[in-house]
């Protein structure tokens, strides 16, 4: 069993806290560990901010925000949130709910925007609602790269859902989507008569003086207080573009909200005072609120601690993830029920727990590479903080936590470990590379240009431009991101380990042309195929007009030919 959290009392370093608020020892011991964890986790800078009792009792920054203006974090500095927006996006639908009582979280999608909207199965068309999206459970594939490469707009991604590659059965079990927080968001819009940035700052930020909260757009960059995300190259800290956030806009619902320690401090704050405000407003009702935390879709996956979290006895305390709700996830801490989401964009990490029935909540950001390891050390931040708030002392002395950490990492990447797929260059193709040369169409991810100048290149989305290099094995070729957006996807240390690949192939009514590529690394729950020719079926509904026309004809000849042969008799 790795000694996890081990329980170290530590005379007079935390005393017990007796008061709501953090005494000057404990916020500067509070600092030090920050300071730990950014040399253990290699991580430049960080945000952090701690809520008990109804009071913010600690906020903070640490490090280096921006190395090139050489500016210091604060309690200011802004953080890019990832899917932590999913809990605002899903506390705005249920105060949109709220007000329009036709509506339900499981009246179907369709019956709010309309059949336009298509999901591909008669099932999925029928009865597929707000819940199965804000709660992960309907079965279809996240379609990673779309958004990474921004490969289309939000209406163009709506009407191809139709295509969407089905993982698992609908509502058969947990699978990611936050693509699916762009239908969300059309459904605010639909019942907020508004966009769903205007909904979000008018029924949440400003009600709650979240002041300094923004969202990814086309200014983003103009923002001074924001953190620069950095990944490493050869264990050097380099920028990521803000220009490679821009897919972002896509699942704007589900990603993109950036926000400060002081303002996550008081997210905190509304959801342990049950959905009320500082001045003693109601802002959200309890019963709606109290829905939003209620357990949905379980979380499984054969172990792997990003999905369930960790668990005894591996680990000495659990804590762990073990459903989704509306937006948020479920799992226990020491005995008490934990509600947690954390976010992951390109070079920012974060993660905000809670603890209801202690009143106790934490928040954390930080930017550095994304990975097991800093999966592992914003766990661990956390519980930390929790220890702190719940029981007056941390879990483990400052000089352990790098010891920790490398356990928690070990857990982390034991059931998915990184597998070296890495295929040896070859100077030269065994086929011409003219062979390669077309265009490819998936019809739910879009099409990728794949041209020849002395070497192979491949361009998909707006921003995805890869260097195609021979390999040992015929038809497959090595991604290399070029210089620009993503330069970062297969050059930053991370990633390395995961080299990207382009299988070509023939098919088999034509076995001497080049007619379709795969590239696995575009989805991680599906290998997406993209083909030179490809017929694109009817509709759904269209389908079953058809068949439904078909099986009718069919119903009155057989009455037809059956009167006609009682009457013979």
């Amino acid at each position: 069993m790795v000694a996890l959290w081990p329980v170290v009392i530590l005379a007079g370093f935390f005393p017990f806290l007796e008061s709501k608020t953090l005494t000057t020892l404990e916020k500067t011991n509070l600092n030090r560990f920050l300071g730990e964890v950014a040399r253990c986790a290699r991580v430049p800078a960080i945000s952090m901010s701690l809520v008990r009792d109804g009071q913010i009792v600690y906020t903070n920054g640490f490090g280096t925000a921006n190395n090139q203006r050489q500016v210091s974090a604060s309690s200011k500095t802004v953080f890019c949130l990832g899917d932590i927006t999913q809990t605002f996006t899903a506390t705005l639908l249920a105060k949109l709910l709220d007000e329009h009582q036709n509506f339900t979280w499981d009246t179907p999608v369709q019956e709010i925007l309309g059949a336009g909207i298509n999901f591909g199965d008669r099932y999925r068309n029928d009865f597929l609602s707000l819940r199965d999206i804000v709660s992960m459970r309907t079965g279809l594939s996240n379609m990673d790269a779309v958004v990474l490469a921004n490969a289309m707009d939000r209406s163009r991604l709506i009407s191809k859902l139709r295509f969407a590659p089905k993982v698992v059965s609908f509502r058969g079990k947990y699978v990611y989507n936050n693509l699916l927080f762009a239908v969300a968001e059309e459904v605010a819009r639909s019942l907020g008569q508004d966009t769903w940035y205007k909904l979000v700052q008018d029924h949440l930020l400003a009600p709650l003086g979240m002041t300094d909260t923004f969202f990814i757009n086309k200014d983003v960059q103009q923002e001074e207080n924001l953190a620069q995300p950095v990944m490493s190259y050869n264990g050097v800290p380099m920028p990521i573009p803000m220009e490679a956030m821009k897919g972002q806009e896509i699942v704007a619902a589900g990603s993109s909200i950036c926000s400060t320690a002081d303002d996550m401090a008081k997210w905190l704050q509304f959801n342990l005072n049950k959905g009320g405000t500082q001045d003693g407003g109601q802002l959200l009702s309890r019963e709606a609120l109290t829905e939003l935390f209620q357990g949905q879709t379980t979380r499984s996956d054969a172990g792997n601690a990003r999905v369930e979290g960790f668990s005894q006895p591996d680990v000495q305390v659990s804590y762990t993830r073990e459903a989704n709700t509306l937006g948020w996830i479920k799992g226990h801490y020491r005995g008490y029920s934990v509600l947690s989401q954390d976010g992951t964009l390109p070079g920012y990490e974060s993660l905000t727990s809670f603890i209801p029935d202690r009143d106790v909540g934490v928040f954390t950001a930080f930017t550095g590479d994304n990975g097991p390891k800093t999966f592992a050390a914003k766990t661990l931040m956390n519980t930390y903080a929790l220890d702190m708030l719940i029981r007056g002392q941390p879990s483990f002395h400052l000089k352990d936590f790098c010891q920790t950490l490398d356990a928690m990492f070990t857990i982390v990447v034991k059931n998915k470990p990184y597998v070296n797929r890495e295929l040896k260059p070859a100077s030269e193709s065994k086929r011409p590379l003219e062979d390669y040369q077309a265009f490819y169409r998936n019809l739910a991810f879009g099409d990728i240009k794949v041209w020849l100048n002395e070497s192979l290149y491949l361009k998909y989305g707006d921003i995805g431009e890869y260097h195609l290099r021979p390999t040992e094995q015929e038809n497959v070729f090595q991604m290399e991101a070029m210089p620009g957006d993503l330069w970062y996807t297969t050059h930053v240390d991370v990633l390395r380990r995961k080299p990207y690949y382009a299988y070509f192939d023939t098919t088999p009514y034509s076995d001497d042309h080049i007619e379709v590529v795969k590239i696995p690394h575009f989805d991680k729950d599906t290998d997406p195929v993209f083909s030179r020719r490809v017929r694109v079926p009817p509709p759904y509904d269209e389908v079953r007009e058809v068949c439904g026309a078909a099986s009718r004809v069919a119903v009155s000849w057989s009455i037809v030919i059956l009167s006609i042969i009682l009457m013979l008799r």
